[in-house]
């Protein structure tokens, strides 16, 4: 990961900005010589020696055998030592929520969905925050190792200076309602960001933050976030990137927003199984056998397609379909395409695809990292 160096915070010392290089160096190469990291930092080898010992000392680095001998002594190699943090990663959804555990590297520790109706009050905070901590427990995680807890909203939040409000979150029966509710009994640091803006952070983590895309993430709700570089583009305001809630059927469906014929009431997980009273296995186990069923298959994927062609010409970036939907999606991605040069014929190009993350998981995930990230600019 790249260290953006300030000059002018003359408050951080050359030492400690060279420290941070050198762990930044060594988690995004590891394993890495002295000799490389002399080199490519510019550093001393005593210098390098040095800042080695200190991170040996708190763990944070460890030495992980040697290479190959050139002709002299083997030189040691060094990494991150994975299980010296931890973070914690929380996606809450209308009908369920999922806690997820990755560590220093971004491995994946623990993941788990918890079937919870989605409510605005203390009981279900604490609840969670009962079922995060027995979590720790079972997974024998040395608790001073955590280094916080991310938490995934499908809403817009307004943050000030006291709390954190979730203004709006179309696909949860309630509009601004205090996070306080859950916050209150969490025993961690903790971060609080929109759903797809998480999603979309942990696809650019698997990319290593090189790449440019539109992220659409398909659940109860749909949401997104734009990706530019590697960082997420914010725009002037809290709302942005709100792929569900463009007009595909003027005098359409009627959304959860207030208006109607939003592409979420098209396209959402909704569509395919809570409108049925189904769940999304049932509807796929039976979509073969079912003429019903395929119909409504089809106009799914129209609009889905609608969707992703819009996105595409207003922005000019791959699209990456993300989400609960995804792993149920993947069989008919020929298709997809198919229909999708069906409708661009001004772009030939193959520019959708989907999530690195394939499960539902991807946000809760997303949540945690941003925690390691954050931890990982303060060591």
């Amino acid at each position: 990961m790249r260290l953006d160096i300030d000059s002018s915070i003359s408050s951080i010392s050359v030492k400690e900005i060279n420290m941070k290089k050198l762990f930044q160096y060594v988690y995004k190469n590891g394993p890495v010589s002295k000799q490389e990291l002399s080199i490519n930092l510019d550093l001393s080898f005593p210098t390098v020696n040095q800042y080695l010992k200190k991170f040996e000392e708190i763990g944070a680095i460890i030495q992980y055998g040697t290479f190959q001998s050139t002709g002299g002594r083997k030189a040691a190699a060094y990494i991150c030592n994975s299980s010296h943090a931890y973070s914690i990663g929380v996606y809450i959804t209308r009908l369920f929520y999922i806690i997820t555990i990755i560590n220093l590297i971004g491995e994946q520790i623990f993941s788990r969905k918890y079937i919870k109706t989605f409510e605005a009050t203390e009981d279900y905070g604490e609840e969670m925050n009962n079922d995060i901590n027995e979590v720790i427990v079972s997974s024998k995680i040395d608790i001073c190792k955590i280094k916080g807890i991310g938490f995934s909203i499908p809403g817009i939040l307004k943050n000030d200076d006291e709390n954190i409000v979730v203004q709006f979150a179309p696909s949860l029966p309630y509009k601004n309602w205090s996070f306080d509710i859950i916050s209150k009994y969490c025993n961690f640091p903790f971060i609080v960001d929109n759903d797809a803006n998480l999603g979309g952070f942990c696809e650019a983590w698997e990319d290593n933050f090189k790449n440019s895309f539109a992220y659409i993430h398909i659940a109860g709700g749909v949401g997104g976030t734009i990706i530019i570089d590697g960082k997420t583009f914010l725009g002037n305001n809290n709302i942005i990137a709100e792929f569900g809630h463009m007009i595909v059927e003027p005098h359409g469906n009627t959304c959860n927003c207030g208006r109607n014929g939003c592409l979420e009431t098209y396209i959402s997980t909704r569509v395919l199984s809570d409108n049925l009273n189904i769940s999304l296995e049932t509807f796929f186990e039976e979509l073969n056998n079912n003429k019903e069923y395929r119909k409504i298959f089809e106009d799914y994927l129209d609009f889905l397609c609608i969707g992703i062609s819009n996105i595409r010409l207003i922005l000019g970036l791959d699209v990456v379909v993300a989400g609960e939907i995804t792993e149920y999606l993947i069989p008919y991605e020929d298709l997809i395409q198919k229909k999708l040069s069906q409708i661009d014929i001004l772009d030939s190009d193959k520019y959708f695809r989907f999530s690195k993350i394939k499960r539902e998981n991807a946000s809760s995930r997303g949540a945690a990292l941003r925690v390691i990230e954050s931890y990982l600019d303060q060591i």
